[in-house]
């Protein structure tokens, strides 16, 4: 009687959230998204929003009491979380922010499946698109050598990149699932299905390097800033040349475009 637990899913997905709220008693009500948004966007802050199962709907907006009718649906149509198995592996801080950034490397065409997602290993998180790479590495996680492959999706931003999660795993031979669980959230996601590119071959070794480059925490910040504005920086893959000299490093960007180091 003092939790609301809200739960949508787009079959593929499954995402609840479990937060504070009043109940004359248990109960569940089928609520359109859409109509959730427009009170979320109308709605005085601060508003109490109250649900009449299968009546009506109203909340605060101008200093006025608005009601909104609630058409009644049938709950059964509501697709059930999948349930987790087994026991759950921690997923460190940081993880889930690697996860979100990895992201911004896959590839979004539709043709190359696979690559539409991130992979999860035992040691690194991964995307590509085929011409650009993102790897975290270092990890020690219980997982199946051959990693599990995430699709993409805008829940992972919502998590808490800071904080710890739990992740379980199932049916991974068959029609393999997760869930990830963090405080309030639950996540459940169909998983992607097939082999992923061995990554590790286009990964130069440390050892072929001809020069390696530190970039300290401060100098880092000045790149994420600085990089935006440099020249060539809307267009795909645009390079950036690195001049390391003894007396320190510059960027700029290619000779056909205008210099700004």
């Amino acid at each position: 009687e003092e939790t609301i637990t809200f739960e949508a899913t787009n079959l593929d997905e499954h995402l609840s959230f479990e937060g504070r709220g009043e109940s004359d008693a248990p109960g569940a009500q089928l609520v359109p998204y859409a109509l959730l948004q427009d009170i979320l966007k109308s709605s005085d802050p601060g508003s109490a929003i109250t649900v009449n199962p299968g009546v009506d709907v109203s909340y605060d907006a101008g200093g006025s009491r608005l009601t909104l009718p609630l058409t009644e649906y049938n709950l059964a149509d509501f697709p059930a979380q999948p349930i987790a198995t087994g026991d759950p592996i921690t997923l460190p801080a940081g993880v889930l922010g690697s996860m979100v950034e990895a992201q911004d490397c896959a590839s979004t065409d539709a043709g190359r499946y696979v690559l539409n997602s991130v992979l999860l290993t035992p040691h690194d998180v991964v995307a590509t698109d085929g011409r650009q790479l993102y790897r975290r590495n270092g990890l020690e996680l219980r997982l199946p050598e051959s990693g599990i492959i995430f699709p993409l999706s805008g829940v992972p931003a919502i998590l808490d990149a800071g904080q710890p999660a739990d992740l379980w795993t199932w049916d991974l031979d068959q029609t393999p699932k997760a869930m990830i669980a963090q405080g309030p959230w639950r996540w459940t996601t169909k998983l992607v299905i097939g082999n992923y590119p061995n990554f590790r071959q286009v990964i130069p070794k440390v050892e072929d390097y001809g020069l390696t480059v530190l970039i300290g925490d401060a100098d880092a910040t000045r790149l994420i800033s600085v990089l935006p504005r440099l020249p060539g920086f809307k267009e795909s893959s645009s390079p950036v040349v690195l001049n390391v000299t003894a007396h320190g490093a510059v960027i700029s960007p290619p000779a056909r475009l205008p210099q700004v180091q």
